[in-house]
């Protein structure tokens, strides 16, 4: 999946979080550089 992003150059910040609900359980955040009618980033998102 990660590789669409990289692919059409578009920027992303990928984080962890525990999901506090059972040890060793995460939340993966994904935070992209653009809008979904933009380019780059909507033909990654789709």
């Amino acid at each position: 999946m990660l590789d669409e992003f990289a692919l059409r150059g578009v920027n992303l910040k990928v984080e962890s979080r525990p999901a506090k609900q059972a040890l060793g359980e995460y939340c993966i955040l994904l935070d992209c550089a653009g809008h979904v009618v933009d380019a780059p980033a909507g033909g990654a998102a789709t």
